[in-house]
């Protein structure tokens, strides 16, 4: 004698599962892109910052400043490593003399593919900086 056995439930916890896992890739995704985002953002304002802090205490008078600010470049390029190649770091001319200013302008860290629609955080950074010189005269 064979008895039947019930069907009911058999294999009902392969789609719920599925879907479960979906969803946590999908939140694992958006929240590595968002604080990787963040991070990138912040290192790379961080260096500008010191590069124009680094300027503006220099002391160089009009005839070595844009040497102090090739240096300071260099710098900030070492220090932003592989991710320089997407950074532009710019030195404005102050007419009046008394601070640096320094635009930055930086690519949007991509991890999630395009096709997602979703693109959490600032679409790339724009900053100007701008710091007071340090009084050189006596």
């Amino acid at each position: 004698m064979n008895p039947e056995r019930p069907r009911g439930d058999r294999a009902t916890g392969v789609l719920s599962t599925t879907f479960g896992i979906g969803v946590f890739l999908a939140l694992l995704g958006f929240s590595a892109h968002l604080l990787l985002n963040l991070f990138v953002i912040s290192t790379v304002d961080d260096v500008a910052q010191s590069a124009a802090t680094e300027v503006a205490v220099s002391g160089a008078g009009p005839e070595t400043i844009a040497m102090v600010e090739a240096r300071a470049l260099s710098n900030a390029r070492v220090q932003l490593g592989a991710w320089a190649a997407k950074v532009d770091l710019t030195f404005e001319h102050d007419p009046t003399e008394q601070t640096v200013i320094l635009h930055v302008t930086s690519a949007q860290l991509r991890l999630l593919p395009r096709f997602a629609g979703v693109d959490p955080g600032p679409p790339s950074l724009d900053r100007r900086i701008v710091v007071h010189r340090e009084n050189t005269t006596p």
